[in-house]
């Protein structure tokens, strides 16, 4: 009887060498010694650096895999820009330059050497990518979220060779300086912004939205609206066939929601509803609406039957230019419940929102204290010191503007950021304060779903749930499309961890496309039911998208040891006590802690025994 075959999820990456055989025809020995320099100065320390593995390598291309599809596409992008950089004052044929492809799929383990549709596939990205460039499949695309100065072009399904499914292709630019593009997409907020990455599974992270936002190239100059607020924008009416009254309905229903939660978010000017209004029907000159509304930004929408379905096309243009910044596209059923039609608001209004942050966070004109937000937030809180250096410029922020309630919301997030990263800190100081700035924020604006969701946070750390609850219910009320995560947390802190799973579900129903968001929270929840397996699948989800978090490590390390796995629940052991030194049971005790018998029941039966089996010490 055979073995078993090997499997596991990881990030793929093929690079090879454009124009091998060209340049070593011409200079072999010069060739072989420049990219002996290459290896050594660019490519094995950015690999190393992202913990990369080499798997095999040859005169003109190299496999590699990686943890995460984050950490594999960082180190490409890392390494196609020094190469650029490299190339500066080099002939364009004799320049040494890589294409690169990278995907994140299922891959067999054959020794050292791996194979599989997951290694087929990142092969064939490789070969659409352009000369200094990288191609990612959809996968990588999903996962991969952070702020990365780099942009996403969705080049549609491409057919290629061996694989008989067309594979969605994205290609990356990287950046202002990127030859190949006219515009290139921005990520929104990085999940792990520090005001956001505690809610996800009830330890961290902003519910990030995977949404992309073309951005203009310097030399496009602006010709219109150059009074228009930068942060202004205009929701037209959407568009639908006429005699269509079910599709007619859905455009009036989409135009009214967006604008609606758009007026809400505090980020934005939304133009009257009533001005925007004259337009319905007529043909649109963007530059002109632009100068008619007085804004920056125009959301436009179309509704199209097709057969038994009914597809939502929004696109975000910049007035300033008339070029589409970011495009959408969703399907609901054309005899679809009301329930789903409710889901399709929701998703709309969550992606067009993380466009406009991913737009104004890269605009330049931006006031001072919103460029001091957006660096805040832009900053990972792994550690003490991104923790620290984030707090500088929230601080920084209110200091040049005292009343600025999104860094007031952002300073608090950053309280409770440090002490989920430490919990010797002092835990009553630092609920405090976040309790202290969700006051200041609300007393500016009490119906700011930001400031109940921080409140509530707060007040969940503090062991208040009826409070935090209550919060909770006050952030849903003032935004429906808010995050799930804060209710989520509460829910399996006070022992529902069942309620928390269909609450997970619910919020991927919304936008599934938000995959990393809460497949943490899945797995602590699933492991706190003793769903060893569930939670192992979701854990991993996360890890591959970034694994550089060292609480996903816990919970699979209890996952593998209770499901029997001791090799694995051994290597996640080794990369938590690497990470934090002298983990113990007391640690995690010290950090969740609730009065809810049913919680602790839970948390004892399941995880604790579990890091208890992979030989965690209980001090």
């Amino acid at each position: 009887m055979s073995a078993p075959v090997s499997r596991r999820l990881a990030a793929i990456v093929i690079a090879d060498v454009v124009g091998y055989t060209r340049l070593m025809e011409r200079d072999e020995e010069g060739t072989h010694a420049r990219l002996k320099e290459i290896r050594a100065l660019v490519i094995d320390t950015r690999i190393a650096a992202h913990v990369g593995r080499i798997i095999s390598t040859a005169g003109d291309g190299m496999l590699v895999e990686f943890g995460s599809a984050t950490a594999a596409l960082r180190c490409a992008v890392e390494i196609q820009r020094e190469m650029g950089t490299r190339n500066l004052g080099i002939a364009p044929d004799e320049r040494i330059e890589f294409r690169v492809g990278i995907n994140l799929g299922d891959i067999i383990i054959d020794g050292n050497d791996i194979a599989g549709e997951g290694v087929n596939v990142a092969a064939r990205l490789e070969t659409l990518a352009e000369p200094g460039g990288i191609c990612i499949s959809a996968t990588v695309h999903e996962h991969a979220h952070e702020g990365l100065g780099a942009g996403f072009v969705d080049i549609g399904e491409q057919q290629v060779k061996n694989i008989l499914r067309p594979i969605r292709v994205y290609r990356v630019t990287l950046g202002k300086d990127d030859q190949h593009a006219n515009v290139a997409t921005r990520s929104p907020p990085q999940q792990r912004s520090i005001r956001r990455r505690w809610l996800i599974a009830g330890i961290a992270v902003l519910g990030a939205m995977v949404v992309g936002v073309l951005l203009v190239l310097p030399y496009l100059k602006p010709a219109a609206s150059p009074s228009a607020p930068s942060n202004s924008v205009a929701i037209l009416p959407f568009t639908a066939p006429a005699g269509s009254p079910s599709e007619e309905q859905l455009a009036d229903a989409l135009t009214q929601d967006l604008t609606a939660n758009l007026g809400r978010w505090r980020m934005a000017r939304v133009a009257s509803p009533g001005l925007a209004a004259a337009y319905k029907g007529k043909a649109l000159d963007a530059r002109a609406a632009g100068r008619e509304l007085n804004v920056r930004y125009l959301v436009e929408g179309a509704i199209r039957p097709e057969s038994d379905r009914v597809v939502v096309s929004i696109r975000l243009v910049d007035t300033s230019t008339g070029i589409q910044l970011w495009s959408d596209q969703n399907e609901v059923r054309k005899a679809a419940e009301r329930g789903e039609r409710e889901v399709l608001l929701l998703r709309s209004a969550r992606r067009v929102r993380g466009a406009l942050y991913a737009t104004l966070r890269d605009d330049p004109n931006q006031p001072a204290a919103m460029k001091l937000l957006f660096r805040a937030d832009a900053i990972d809180a792994n550690s003490r010191e991104g923790i620290l250096k984030a707090r500088q410029l929230y601080d920084e922020a209110l200091r040049v503007q005292p009343d600025f309630e999104l860094a007031l919301i952002g300073r608090g997030f950053n309280a409770i950021a440090e002490l989920e990263f430490d919990p010797g800190t002092d835990r009553d100081r630092l609920v405090e304060e976040a309790l202290g700035f969700s006051a200041r924020a609300l007393a500016i604006d009490g119906r700011d779903a930001d400031a109940w969701e921080l409140r509530g946070a707060a007040l969940g750390w503090q062991g208040r749930l009826d409070a935090a609850f209550e919060a909770d219910a006050h952030s849903r009320q003032f935004d429906p499309t808010h995050d799930f995560n804060l209710r989520a947390w509460l829910l399996v802190m006070n022992g529902q961890a069942n309620e928390a799973l269909a609450v997970v579900e619910r919020a991927l129903s919304i936008d599934p496309r938000a995959i990393s968001n809460y497949q943490l929270q899945k797995c602590w929840a699933s492991l706190h039911l003793g769903r060893y397996d569930n939670a192992i699948t979701a854990c991993e989800k996360w890890r591959a998208a970034d694994d550089q978090w060292f609480p996903p490590h816990v919970l699979l390390m209890a996952a593998y040891a209770q499901s029997g796995n001791s090799a694995k629940a051994a290597a996640e052991k080794a990369i938590v006590l690497q990470r934090v030194p002298g983990y113990s049971i007391a640690r995690y005790q010290a950090l969740w802690k609730s009065d809810s018998p049913a919680y602790n029941a839970q948390t004892e039966a399941h995880i604790l025994s579990g890091l208890r089996k992979a030989g965690i010490p209980e001090q």
